[in-house]
């Protein structure tokens, strides 16, 4: 009985062994956890720059088509002159297909 008790006890120190972490070991996890924070923030500003150059020229692009589409609107009318408020689309009539060639 007494030889298992020694046993006993001595799996439990080495149990304890385990469960500490050695100096060496922590060194290294603080390092590679410092590295992965720091490829993390890396990856973070840089994803939010790039949202950020994408929502500018969004919105340049929204304004641009704003302002062309108010431009064409707010043309000047000339009083006296018959102005075409939609040119015709491109009809047949014009090349004369309604009538037989001779």
């Amino acid at each position: 009985m007494g030889d298992l008790a020694r046993i006993g006890a001595g799996a439990a120190i080495i149990a304890d062994r385990r469960r500490t972490l050695s100096p060496l070991a922590a060194l290294i996890g603080a390092v590679v956890t410092f590295f992965a924070v720091a490829v993390g923030v890396i990856v973070f500003v840089v994803f939010a720059a790039t949202l950020a150059l994408v929502l500018l020229l969004a919105s340049l692009l929204i304004g641009l088509a704003a302002l062309t589409l108010g431009s064409r609107r707010s043309q000047r009318v000339v009083k006296g002159v018959l102005t075409l408020g939609r040119p015709p689309a491109h009809a047949w009539i014009a090349y004369q297909w309604d009538r037989p060639s001779a």
